[in-house]
């Protein structure tokens, strides 16, 4: 069980060279995947994004949403990854239900989430000077479930929740 302390965190201070993700011909080293994580944290802490909030999410697979999802823990806030198979209607919905803070949706998606902002693209220039707030019964993301038996629900995953690996 995760309880305290950020995964990619303590992984950059065990192993920094080591690879941790890869994605096409981009990789990214424990220690170069800390400091973007440290750089998105900082800036969500901008716009500002506080400790319980919610970040919505939608794109295709891609390391910007993985950064987010370790920049939300130490902001303590909690992402919510929507289906990039729903339709706007549907979209709004779960919009509704979650009220997140932040809309972020890749560019072949922004169309369908009006008043998203780039999914990548931070600013550079943030300060990247943070502590994991990621408590361990605070939200880290909300899963919306398929709604095979009505509408789909938003299941909570804690950041102290059981790893499934």
């Amino acid at each position: 069980m995760v309880t305290s302390g950020c995964p990619v965190r303590a992984q950059a201070q065990a192993a920094p060279e080591s690879l941790a993700l890869v994605a096409g011909d981009r990789r990214w080293t424990w220690a170069s995947l800390d400091r973007e994580v440290s750089r998105v944290a900082g800036a969500l802490k901008a716009v500002p994004v506080a400790p319980g909030e919610r970040v919505a999410v939608l794109g295709a697979n891609d390391p910007a949403t993985v950064i987010l999802l370790f920049a939300l823990r130490r902001v303590g806030a909690a992402l919510v990854p929507l289906n990039v198979r729903l339709t706007a209607a549907e979209l709004r919905t779960q919009r509704e239900r979650v009220r997140p803070r932040l809309l972020l949706a890749d560019d072949a998606r922004r169309e369908v989430l009006p008043g998203a902002l780039p999914l990548d693209g931070w600013d550079r220039s943030t300060d990247t000077s943070n502590e994991d707030l990621g408590d361990p019964g605070a939200d880290w993301a909300l899963l919306f479930t398929s709604g095979t038996t009505g509408r789909p629900k938003a299941a909570r995953l804690s950041v102290g929740a059981p790893s499934l690996c």
